[in-house]
């Protein structure tokens, strides 16, 4: 795990210091941070490696893949999952262990008070674990009703004419916390709000004004350890989803490429 957290300062250093943060190829204003290289690396032991396993039992290269680039990631889904806590949770692990032998127990027990009644086992479950976790936003229909057809008539104010939107989600071994999702509207509107999904796919249902446009899951990447970040947004606009997702497709394809030159 020191690996692991050592790669983790080395993403937020590269982010602190870059004229832009983080980023390491730019093309077309798409662009690749430290991060995006870990994570091509990372897919191929996601199912086979955990991160707490002893050093001896690793080939050469899947001990960089699955401490360095699959550790890093766990230990930033950790950090992010801490939110504004993270410096105070740094701060007492330092003072905790200085001048001694840190352990991924330690490491567990401490990070676990900061993440609620669930903290430890999320933990556990990323370093110990090897079940890919995948958040996805499958499908976005609206059609329009009238107010009086809908149960929610409120949510749709005053207006004669409304739209029921159906978000199609599945995950994919979740881990049993709130997932942001973000919602985008027609009409500009954007709606932030957080689900808690089970394993499966499930439909989440809202009327309003105007009919979503876009829906994304985990908009910020909170999740780093997720297997694929192609599919947690879908978009309804003419026709332009199914580009922007072969654009998606494309950038992933140049992502490995870098990522293998960077881990040779």
């Amino acid at each position: 795990l020191d690996e692991s957290i050592t790669e983790y300062f080395s993403m937020q250093l590269i982010r602190e210091f870059s004229p832009e943060p983080g980023n390491m190829l730019s093309v077309f204003d798409w662009r690749a941070d430290f991060r995006a290289m870990h994570r091509p690396q990372a897919r191929t032991v996601m199912e086979l490696t955990p991160v707490r396993r002893p050093a001896d039992d690793f080939e050469r290269r899947n001990y960089f893949r699955a401490i360095y680039n699959k550790g890093a990631l766990a230990v930033e889904t950790i950090c992010n999952l801490m939110g504004e806590h993270e410096d105070e949770f740094w701060k007492e692990y330092c003072q905790g262990y200085a001048f001694r032998r840190p352990t991924t127990d330690g490491f567990i027990a401490l990070a676990s008070s900061y993440l609620g009644e669930k903290g430890q086992k999320v933990i556990q479950t990323l370093l110990d674990d090897t079940e890919r976790l995948d958040y996805q936003v499958n499908d976005v229909s609206s059609a329009q009703i009238t107010v009086s057809d809908s149960l929610a008539a409120d949510s749709a104010g005053s207006d004669t004419l409304a739209y029921r939107s159906t978000i199609t989600l599945t995950a994919i071994h979740p881990l049993g916390l709130p997932v942001p999702l973000r919602l985008t509207l027609t009409d500009g509107t954007v709606i932030d709000t957080s689900v808690v999904l089970r394993t499966g796919r499930q439909k989440l249902r809202l009327v309003r004004p105007a009919p979503v446009r876009m829906a994304e899951i985990d908009p910020d990447g909170i999740y780093a350890v997720d297997i694929n970040l192609l599919n947690n947004s879908h978009i309804t606009s003419g026709g332009t989803g199914a580009a922007l997702r072969l654009f998606s497709g494309i950038t992933f394809l140049v992502q490995s490429l870098f990522s293998t030159l960077w881990g040779w």
